[in-house]
């Protein structure tokens, strides 16, 4: 049988561009030495005022290529706004390349810390609203995927531990499950937002 270890594996950052010629993410315009390209990276990181639908064209041209490369489709796993990353471009033209979406810990009915007015402060990027409860993008989110005729399978993780995304948040509404190939929702207890990727 097919195990694990002999399937490729991606990592991305969206803080990152991509080098098709490369095949590796660099970091643009920063200095090379990493320990300080990193903390640049990521301060600069929480200045860019993108909407996630910066990030899925971004991602789609990883995907174009990662499909080109080993001719499969790809299963997507997204941490945080990963996961809306991952979900959106599922619904996209690029939706055709991917066979199943794993969400950790994403805002999928949105980060309702966010709602708070000193968070909204500190965190007011175009792409921090689009992530609230309710937002214009989760809806049009849902509809998308209630409308898409490819039937992804898809796999949400959450925890009650988590403050930023609590585990009723951490999954598809009802309605919207209702219209995946196959969807499952699995509590991870003790874990907070960044220790349940581990």
């Amino acid at each position: 049988g097919k195990h694990l270890w002999m399937h490729p594996t991606y990592a991305f950052t969206m803080d990152l561009e991509f080098d098709e010629k490369l095949n590796k993410q660099y970091i643009r315009d920063i200095p090379h030495d990493l320990s300080f390209g990193a903390l640049k990276m990521k301060k600069h990181s929480h200045k860019i005022d993108n909407p996630i639908e910066h990030y899925v064209g971004k991602l789609a041209n990883t995907i174009r290529y990662v499909h080109k490369i080993h001719n499969k489709n790809v299963i997507l796993i997204g941490h945080s706004m990963g996961g809306l990353i991952a979900n959106k471009l599922a619904v996209s033209d690029y939706g055709k390349y991917v066979d199943s979406v794993v969400c950790i810990s994403s805002p999928l009915q949105g980060a309702p810390l966010l709602e708070y007015s000193i968070v909204k402060k500190m965190l007011n990027t175009y792409r921090h609203r689009q992530m609230t409860p309710n937002s214009e993008f989760l809806e049009c989110l849902y509809d998308s995927i209630k409308n898409n005729p490819v039937r992804h399978n898809r796999l949400s993780f959450g925890s009650n531990q988590d403050i930023h995304v609590p585990n009723d948040y951490a999954q598809l509404p009802v309605d919207v499950r209702a219209t995946t190939a196959s969807v499952d929702h699995i509590d991870i207890h003790g874990y907070g937002h960044f220790s349940i990727v581990a």
